[in-house]
């Protein structure tokens, strides 16, 4: 298996990873580092792309929706939680009011690598337009700009979304150490 390109950096008290990839990761992580979700609430904001309703075992777990985030109760099992494609979560201590979230896993290639760091990136190719070039750093930063007001608003334990690449975002710092560890090879927990 190829080694991933995983990015890191931090912002604030948070710590974050992208990754590049054609794999699946999230069932991965979740038997690789548990402790991203155990003991906690998770909100799922997006589900294969869209809102997900709990079915009859769910509900009698407590599972439930406020509007269109689906919560979970406290996880004891993280295997039970439901995943797909273009899903993202938000996991939390407690259930909060999440109110109205910005679903930024839907944005294709939204990453949360730094935008001057993707700018150097784009700068490479000196065949680029550099007027497109230019437009598509301040379009990524725009939207990085409001994925970490929305972080900052509700100050969630971790992030993860992932779709056609792979973000999380956490403020526990020892679940991200284990998950850089994880990173360095995520398919030896398939």
């Amino acid at each position: 298996m190829n080694k991933l390109n995983v990015l890191t950096g931090e912002r604030g008290r948070y710590r974050w990873m992208t990754i590049y990839t054609q794999y699946s990761l999230l069932g991965l992580l979740l038997k690789g580092v548990p402790d991203i979700v155990k003991g906690k609430c998770v909100a799922i904001t997006s589900f294969d792309g869209g809102p997900l309703t709990p079915n009859e075992e769910e509900r009698e777990r407590g599972w439930h929706c406020v509007g269109d985030v689906f919560w979970t109760t406290p996880v004891d099992n993280p295997f039970l939680i439901p995943y797909e494609d273009y899903d993202e979560w938000y996991i939390f201590d407690n259930e909060i009011n999440l109110g109205e979230v910005t679903n930024f896993v839907n944005y294709g290639a939204f990453v949360l690598d730094n935008y001057e760091t993707i700018a150097e990136r784009l700068k490479e190719n000196p065949t680029w337009d550099r007027k497109l070039v230019q437009k598509e750093i301040e379009g990524k930063k725009t939207l990085q700009d409001k994925f970490w007001r929305q972080i900052e608003k509700y100050n969630p334990v971790s992030f993860v979304a992932e779709g056609y690449i792979f973000n999380l975002a956490t403020r526990d710092l020892p679940t991200f150490e284990k998950i850089l560890r994880w990173s360095e090879n995520p398919f030896s927990y398939e």
